[in-house]
């Protein structure tokens, strides 16, 4: 079976999505009501299919946030694009009867990406991935969230969101990640970093995330969702 890639688009436009998969030569496999179901390295083998597929990602992100601000300024709230990637092995290939196949990709990494979609709501990020995908990036940066527990599997998922030069520089996410690794090792001065960090920009949905739940009084990164 191929390493296959693959991501859970929500609520995204569908032309330009479409658009920003097929340039990164990633295949759209089925449309389920407003969300693409979209893998990359298969058929083919792509080795850089994980920077592919945050690289699309990205795209469509940029496109959606660009969209959905224009149908605000006409009235109309559009809402987001949350996009889940993960990667692992999958059963790939024409599946169904004789009198009906399809092409699609079964297996349990397509679950996982779409509870990462899902992890987005939590969170406050429009796109969540999993640390599989994280190991094998060449080019991309992510920085990571928490580990989480979603109900009904067993261990923890490490998600990562994908970081945007365009949204963020260099430093900024260095200061993040050391306030998320102090927070990591129960420092007492996690808390003080994030507050700090929270001040300068109040925008940056992972460090509201974690603002919150130390303001909870949950002072670690391990994150146990009790809703699918």
């Amino acid at each position: 079976m191929p390493q296959c890639e693959a991501g859970n688009l929500e609520a995204g436009p569908v032309p330009d999505g479409v658009d920003a998969i097929f340039r990164h030569g990633g295949l759209v496999n089925s449309f389920m009501g407003d969300g693409v179901l979209a893998f990359f390295g298969a058929p083919l083998a792509q080795p850089d299919h994980a920077d592919r597929a945050i690289a699309a990602a990205l795209d469509i992100d940029r496109f959606g946030q660009h969209f959905s601000a224009e149908q605000t300024k006409r009235g109309y709230d559009f809402g987001h694009t949350r996009i889940g990637v993960h990667t692992g092995q999958a059963f790939v290939g024409n599946v169904g009867a004789r009198q009906r196949l399809q092409y699609t990709a079964l297996g349990d990494v397509l679950n996982t990406a779409s509870r990462l979609e899902g992890l987005n709501k939590a969170i406050g990020t429009r796109i969540a991935v999993s640390g599989d995908i994280v190991k094998k990036l060449l080019k991309h940066r992510c920085r990571p969230v928490g580990a989480f527990i979603v109900k009904g599997r067993h261990g923890a998922t490490q998600v990562y969101e994908p970081v945007d030069p365009q949204r963020y520089p260099a430093e900024w996410i260095e200061r993040y990640e050391e306030a998320y690794h102090a927070l990591e090792k129960h420092e007492p001065c996690a808390a003080r970093q994030f507050q700090a960090l929270h001040q300068e920009n109040r925008s940056d949905p992972c460090i509201n995330f974690h603002v919150q739940r130390l303001e909870r009084g949950e002072a670690d990164t391990v994150i146990e969702m009790h809703e699918k």
